[in-house]
């Protein structure tokens, strides 16, 4: 501060004011900072169905931007997770499915941008939990146009939902896919591989069952005719007895 005659002040001085106006002056510098990251996110264990949060720490002005990213294959490839634009993010309840992933999160303002390290997550299997999935399947023959309609009905009869469950259907010689019906299984999608075919299901809750269709046209197979289908989970399933089902179709 300085006084009318020019004498400067600094902060802790003592003047005596008279009758005179005073004006003081204050003036402070905010150095601008690429963001630091000052504690890194840590690994977290939940018990699968409850949610994880992954925090970071940081200095840096102007205030950084926020952006999670995940990986699901040990880091090789990483992908921005939607809306989680803060310093906390948290995930969404855990299945068997996410453990192993990895989080983490880059800090971005004018000056530069910081990436943290990667904070893995680890899903434990609550006490009880079980994972038992079956198939059964039946055909009818179908004369015009020379078709069987093969119905699959996919069940979890388990304590918690079954990740990652496939199933592989071995069409029979003498036939070939004529059509397959999935609208009643959401995100199911399916591949064929020669004399197979491969239906990607997903997630199967515990409890729950689903069914599809699946019609092959007879090219020189002639009755009866047999398929089998087997469905398989990436989750541990307790019981593999009823992976396996097969149907015979005569006419």
């Amino acid at each position: 501060a300085t006084d009318g005659s020019g004498t400067g002040y600094a902060v802790g001085d003592t003047f005596v004011m008279d009758s005179s106006n005073v004006t003081l002056y204050a003036q402070w510098t905010i150095n601008d900072q690429v963001p630091i990251i000052t504690t890194q996110p840590q690994n977290t264990a939940v018990a699968e169905g409850e949610q994880a949060s992954f925090t970071v720490e940081y200095t840096g002005f102007p205030e950084p931007a926020f952006q999670w990213q995940l990986s699901t294959n040990n880091g090789k490839r990483w992908n921005n997770i939607a809306d989680a634009n803060s310093d906390t993010y948290t995930t969404p309840a855990a299945t068997s499915k996410m453990n192993g992933d990895q989080y983490r999160i880059i800090l971005s303002n004018e000056h530069g941008s910081v990436t943290s390290e990667a904070a893995t997550l680890t899903v434990t299997t609550a006490p009880g939990a079980e994972v038992d999935v079956s198939i059964t399947k039946t055909g009818e023959y179908n004369p015009e146009p020379n078709t069987i309609t093969w119905t699959i009905i996919v069940s979890n009869a388990g304590t918690v939902s079954a990740e990652g469950v496939n199933v592989t259907d071995n069409l029979a010689k003498g036939t070939r896919l004529a059509s397959i019906d999935l609208s009643g299984v959401e995100g199911a999608s399916y591949k064929v591989r020669g004399n197979a075919v491969d239906i990607s299901i997903g997630q199967l809750a515990n409890g729950a069952s689903i069914s599809f269709t699946i019609t092959t046209e007879l090219t020189r197979a002639t009755s009866p005719v047999d398929n089998t289908a087997i469905v398989t989970t990436s989750s541990y399933d307790t019981n593999l007895d009823n992976n396996t089902d097969s149907a015979v179709c005569s006419w």
